[in-house]
C-alpha cells in the first residue's frame, strides 16, 4: 500500500517487516505448540526460540510502526536505536534455533525455514538502519 505500511485483516496498519517477523514468530509458535513443545515441561531452548522471535517482532513494531503515520517525519536516530534492540533479540532467536537443532525436536526443514526467514529479516533490518542513518547525515 504505502512505502512503510501495509493493512492488516482488522483494518490496522503496520510496517511490512513487523508483519513478516510476527508471521515467522507465530509460525514457530503454532508448530511447537502442535508438537507439545511449549508445555510446562517443554524444552527451554524451544521456549527461548519462540520468546526471542516474538520479542523481535515487538521491538520492530516499536521501531517501525510509527512510520505508518509519520513517514519521513520519524526520528531516524530513534529508529536506528530500536532496530539495534530488535537485532539483539533476533540474534538470540537465531542462537536458540542452533541450540534446538541438534535435539531433533522439530523437523530439520522447519528449522531451516525459520533460520532462512530470520536471516532475511536481519538483512532487511540492516538495510533500514542504513537508510535511517543516511537520513541522520543529510
Amino acid at each position: 500500500e504505502g512505502v512503510d505500511w501495509v493493512p492488516d485483516e482488522h483494518g490496522g496498519i503496520h510496517h511490512p517487516l513487523t508483519c513478516r517477523m510476527t508471521d515467522v514468530a507465530m509460525t514457530m509458535y503454532h508448530k511447537c505448540e502442535a508438537l507439545g513443545l511449549l508445555e510446562e515441561k517443554g524444552d527451554a531452548d524451544v521456549q527461548d526460540m519462540i520468546f526471542e522471535a516474538q520479542t523481535t517482532g515487538a521491538k520492530l513494531a516499536g521501531a517501525l510502526n510509527s512510520l505508518c503515520y509519520r513517514g519521513e517525519d520519524s526520528d531516524p536516530g530513534f529508529i536506528v536505536a530500536y532496530l539495534k534492540r530488535a537485532l539483539t533479540y533476533l540474534h538470540a532467536a537465531l542462537a536458540a534455533v542452533s541450540r534446538v537443532e541438534p535435539k531433533n525436536l522439530l523437523p530439520v526443514e522447519d528449522l531451516a525455514a525459520y533460520r532462512t526467514d530470520l536471516h532475511a529479516i536481519r538483512v532487511d533490518i540492516l538495510a533500514l538502519m542504513k537508510r535511517s542513518r543516511g537520513r541522520l547525515n543529510s
